[in-house]
C-alpha cells in the first residue's frame, strides 16, 4: 500500500500532532469569544476565554494525523494570535486612553502616537 500525503500550508507537521496559528481581534482575546478552526476533517469551534494572551495554545485532542503504528490520532494546537490594531479612529483612540486611564496609566506613560 502506498500512502500520499497532501501539503496544507495552513498546518505544520510534527509527528502525529498538527499545528495551526489563528488570529484574534483584541476585544476578543480580551472579553472572550469563539472561533471557528480548521482541522483536517471538519471546522470545529473552541471558546477564547476572557484574558487569553497572545501565544496562547489550546489542544484539540485527536484531530491531528492518524498514527501509523497503532490506534488513534495525534493532537492539533491551535496557537492564538493578537492582533493589534495599526490604526485607530479617533474615537478609538479616545476610548483606549479612557480604558488607560482606569488601569491608571498616565498619559507620559503611553507613547505620544497614542
Amino acid at each position: 500500500m502506498v500512502i500520499h500525503l497532501a501539503t496544507d500550508k495552513r498546518f505544520v507537521r510534527n509527528g502525529d500532532d498538527l499545528y495551526i496559528e489563528e488570529r484574534v481581534s483584541y476585544p476578543q482575546a480580551t472579553l472572550g469569544s469563539e472561533i471557528s478552526v480548521p482541522t483536517m476533517e471538519e471546522s470545529v469551534t473552541i471558546k477564547i476565554p476572557p484574558g487569553t494572551q497572545n501565544g496562547a495554545l489550546f489542544r484539540l485532542r485527536d484531530r491531528g494525523m492518524p498514527r501509523l503504528e497503532g490506534r488513534g490520532h495525534g493532537d492539533q494546537f491551535v496557537k492564538v494570535i493578537v492582533d493589534v490594531p495599526k490604526t485607530l479612529t479617533a474615537k478609538q483612540r479616545e476610548l483606549l486612553r479612557e480604558y488607560a486611564k482606569t488601569l491608571g496609566e498616565t498619559r507620559r506613560s503611553m507613547m505620544r502616537t497614542c
